[in-house]
């Protein structure tokens, strides 16, 4: 009798959280899916730019991959110090600081290693480059990326540290539609700058 009221209590308990999941999570996979409509469109008008410079269209998924990657990192490290009360004063200067060299720290190296692999595959498609355009296009594209994402995704925690939302349910989703139109903007403004160089 007492096991079959802790099943049902139980059941009742995830029934509430996979709802109160649902109802944060989805209206920002929804916003997710028509930014990323627009992330398309932004490319297929940013080709006459990228192609300027020869094999640079290279240099889009590798910008937008490592995105990903570092600020969805950067998102579950933010959730996780807001759920153990780290974004609060007196850890929150310290605890942002360290994300935020974390973060534009890796995007700026592995930018400059994006960079290097670009130019090897253009060179290597019969397309001539040059090292120093590719390594500086990449490096301001991955930096202005991941400085641009990592205030987004600070300023999106601590706005759900000051609501009931669950950070873990709406910045990594809001990053990643973000970021795929942010991607794409800084790698065309990497290179016009690198052209003008």
């Amino acid at each position: 009798m007492v096991s079959e009221r802790l099943a049902a209590e139980n059941g009742q308990k995830r029934y509430r959280i996979i709802r109160t999941v649902l109802k944060q999570a989805f209206p920002v996979l929804i916003l997710y899916s028509i930014v990323e409509l627009f992330a398309g469109l932004e490319l297929s008008w940013a080709l006459p730019t990228i192609t300027l410079l020869p094999g640079a269209i290279i240099l889009v998924p590798a910008i937008m991959d490592m995105r990903g990657n570092i600020i969805s990192a950067l998102g579950s490290r933010l959730g996780s110090s807001a759920h153990l009360g780290l974004l609060v004063p007196p850890h929150r200067r310290e605890e942002i600081k360290q994300n935020v060299i974390g973060s534009v720290g890796s995007s700026m190296i592995i930018g400059a290693i994006a960079g290097v692999v670009a130019y090897a595959v253009t060179i290597s498609l019969g397309f001539s480059a040059s090292l120093f355009r590719f390594i500086l296009a990449a490096f301001l594209a991955g930096t202005l990326s991941g400085l641009s994402l990592t205030v987004v995704a600070i300023i999106i925690t601590l706005a759900t540290t000051f609501t009931k939302l669950d950070p873990d349910n709406v910045v990594q989703p809001t990053t990643a539609a973000l970021g795929d139109i942010l991607s794409v903007f800084w790698v065309l403004v990497a290179i016009r700058l690198v052209l003008v160089i």
